[in-house]
């Protein structure tokens, strides 16, 4: 709760400044290495979290945008992302990208697979790739 509290201050602090998108790191790819129970409290306190506090969001103006892989993410966990940026999404004040179950490699090779797969069903040329097309593919 300590932790909740101190995320809410930094994103009025951030809204304040003018800073106008902030990454919060919540769950990480490498979190699945854990103990069962260690995820299982950090699943619960991230789905939790999102739904106390999304309105409260909502109302300081912040959008909620979720970056990371959906497989073997809670549903439970997958629906209050969802609820959150449908919410929050014509919010302008500020941008929060909730990462969860994100890590940076994962999601370059994400890009990478998506990118192979539509150079072979002839959507993309492979000659075509560069980093405007790469960024097309990140989350």
């Amino acid at each position: 709760k300590v932790g909740e509290g101190v995320v809410m201050d930094v994103l009025k602090g951030c809204i304040e400044m003018g800073v106008k998108n902030l990454s919060l790191y919540a769950f990480s790819t490498e979190n699945w290495k854990r103990s069962p129970d260690e995820v299982k409290f950090l699943m619960n306190f991230n789905r939790d979290v999102i739904r106390r506090r999304r309105d409260e969001m909502d109302e300081l103006g912040i959008r909620i945008r979720w970056v990371g892989r959906m497989p073997k993410l809670w549903k439970s966990v997958v629906q209050e992302l969802q609820v959150a940026q449908e919410q929050t999404k014509d919010n302008d004040a500020m941008t929060l990208y909730f990462c969860v179950n994100y890590g940076g490699r994962a999601e370059i090779a994400d890009a990478a697979q998506r990118i192979a797969q539509d150079v072979a069903a002839g959507k993309l040329d492979a000659s075509k790739v560069n980093e405007k097309t790469f960024q097309k593919y990140i989350y």
